[in-house]
């Protein structure tokens, strides 16, 4: 599978499917969507390795869709525009989404170079750096 079908295959047959089963609500989509990396988990190999990668994606995943929550969130817009300006919210926006960035590449190194390496730079990042 290249990385185009497998998404089609991952929404035709897993996403799609547990959302239609389950009541409309997010909490059917974040079920959904643990579905989808459960099968990543299982499909590469049940491993430590790919337990951690597809975990850490989902964290991803599911922090993406709180912060597309609360952008939509009136309450949270009128916020922004009422005490922050423009270039503000650009830089709250970065401070927020820098910790997926750092997870997702994290998650990579993962994958990448095995448990040893990537916890030499959690143990770094989170222990050493300060």
């Amino acid at each position: 599978y290249t990385p185009n079908n497998i998404k089609v295959h991952l929404l035709r047959y897993i996403y799609i499917p547990v959302q239609e089963w389950l009541p409309p609500s997010r909490f059917s989509r974040l079920i959904a969507s643990a579905a989808c990396f459960a099968f990543i988990f299982i499909w590469h190999d049940i491993s430590w390795v790919i337990f951690i990668f597809s975990s850490l994606n989902f964290l991803c995943i599911t922090c993406e869709g709180i912060g597309e929550a609360f952008q939509k969130n009136d309450i949270f817009q009128q916020w922004e525009s009422c005490y922050l300006g423009e270039r503000s919210v650009r830089r709250v926006h970065a401070f927020l989404g820098s910790p997926l960035l750092l997870i997702g590449h994290l998650s990579f190194i993962y994958f990448l170079f095995g448990i040893e390496i990537g916890n030499i730079f959690v143990r770094r990042i989170l222990l050493e750096s300060w």
